[in-house]
């Protein structure tokens, strides 16, 4: 037998050390990819805010023009209120629109103790596959709070996709059940613009009245049906 012969061992070995090389230059181009895909949007992002500036700037000069002393008459006045309101209720529904699309990708981590000889984005992937179900794809991170340096701030993951978040937030509901007590002080929750944040604050407060309300309605049966105390003679 020649003592140059490639046997299977080696050819698998040889294998095995290009697809690790593949994987690596692949992970880099997708990387490279994110980032660039995510400057592309919010340069894309203020182009589009800044013409909306220009549309309700236009328009309130048109209102400003309308309103002369030779339009002063009752219904005019109004009726420039009303086209200024609602313009500009027009052009926040379209802020918001925009500002849901850029943060349908990122999550809110809170909880997680962060440390400064470790990246956050290692610490998020890192966390996700010891107590998670899903790996996520981290883009990047940002800490979100006045003191950057705190071991409880705050993290904004941004994610390859909307899917990915989906999965993410979906996964983290057993958090909630894990035997580790750190891993139960995580909380993973979405990325809300003012207006989503608004709206859950009052479907919470809605959900607590009824539970009183209920509470209070299942206390009242309870004390009308219960039989009169009588002294034993």
């Amino acid at each position: 037998m020649a003592k140059n012969a490639v046997t299977p061992d080696v050819i698998e070995s040889i294998m095995v050390k290009i697809t690790d090389k593949f994987t690596d230059v692949l992970n880099t181009i997708m990387n490279q990819f994110s980032v660039m895909l995510t400057n592309t949007v919010n340069a894309q992002l203020a182009v589009i805010n800044s013409r909306l500036d220009n549309i309700e700037a236009q328009l309130a000069n048109q209102s400003a023009s309308a309103a002369q002393p030779n339009h002063t008459g009752a219904d005019e006045s109004s009726l420039n209120s009303v086209v200024e309101a609602t313009s500009r209720i027009l052009v926040e529904m379209e802020r918001e629109k925009e500002a849901k699309k850029l943060k349908a990708r990122n999550v809110i981590i809170s909880g997680l103790q962060v440390r400064n000889d470790v990246c956050d984005t290692e610490l998020v992937e890192s966390f996700c596959e010891q107590y998670l179900t899903v790996k996520p794809h981290v883009v990047r991170t940002r800490r979100v709070g006045n003191n950057p340096n705190s071991s409880t701030m705050r993290l904004c993951v941004t994610l390859n996709s909307e899917e990915t978040a989906h999965d993410l937030l979906e996964s983290a509901t057993i958090l909630r059940r894990s035997p580790d007590i750190t891993a139960r002080q995580v909380y993973i929750n979405p990325d809300l613009t003012k207006a989503q944040a608004n709206e859950a604050y009052k479907r919470r407060c809605e959900k607590r009245a009824q539970r009183a309300s209920t509470s209070t309605t299942s206390s009242a049966s309870l004390s009308a049906s219960a039989p009169p105390f009588q002294l034993s003679q």
